[in-house]
């Protein structure tokens, strides 16, 4: 996939307000659960994008790429990781920009396109801890009989906690996808309720609900695996 210019070096360039211009962590949570609605994209860009003109497609970006990267980032936790997710979704548009055509709103087709995106590389990333813990095996514990206490006890707390890591991992491979999405983003991302809407595109209070079930059902399964 490739781009009409350096985006990177562009966006480094542009003459972006300096309050975006950082992306702190905290300005990149509590935006609004439907942020494509703040911006409009003229007809005439979407039009120019479509026959790959490349001041069309910087105006786009110009117009879009803040947002969009804060709206990753409430995904995935990590400016570079939202940066890298924006990009390749800017790529993908380029290469395919005759086939595109947003039937009402082009900013909310790119935050559903960074959505997608994101969402997969939060299951990407759970694949490979999954891997990653069944590569391992049960951890190795060095014989203990020299140990002094403090390192006795480091030894029980990482087993305690390697074999909580593989009967979590147990739980959610039983779970849903949307279900192991939900779990992810509030326990291992750290996203509230709201923050969640926001991922899904739901109503807070369906989020909060959605929270509470997944909740229940991996803390009824856990203590069941932990029993076996």
């Amino acid at each position: 996939m490739s781009l009409p210019f350096d985006l990177r070096g562009y966006l480094a360039s542009a003459e972006f307000p300096e309050s975006d211009r950082g992306l702190s962590p905290s300005s990149s949570r509590g935006t609004p659960s439907r942020p494509s609605r703040a911006i409009h994209v003229p007809f005439e860009i979407v039009a120019g994008v479509q026959t790959q003109d490349a001041e069309a497609f910087r105006e786009l970006v110009r117009l879009t790429y803040i947002p969009l990267v804060r709206f990753a980032r409430t995904i995935l936790g990590s400016r570079d990781e939202a940066e890298d997710v924006v990009q390749d979704v800017f790529a993908l548009l380029w290469d395919r920009s005759a086939q595109w055509h947003p039937l009402v709103d082009p900013a909310a087709y790119l935050f559903r396109a960074v959505r997608n995106h994101a969402l997969n590389e939060v299951r990407r990333h759970e694949r490979a801890v999954r891997r990653a813990q069944r590569a391992d095996g049960p951890a190795a514990v060095r014989d203990p009989s020299d140990a002094s206490p403090s390192v006795l006890e480091h030894i029980i707390d990482a087993e305690v906690q390697a074999t909580h890591t593989r009967a979590i991992a147990a739980v959610l491979a039983t779970c849903t996808e949307r279900q192991r999405t939900v779990y992810d983003l509030r326990y291992s991302r750290g996203l509230s309720a709201a923050e969640i809407a926001h991922v899904l595109e739901i109503t807070p209070k369906s989020a909060a609900k959605l929270v509470g079930r997944v909740t229940h059902l991996v803390v009824d399964r856990l203590r069941e695996e932990l029993k076996k």
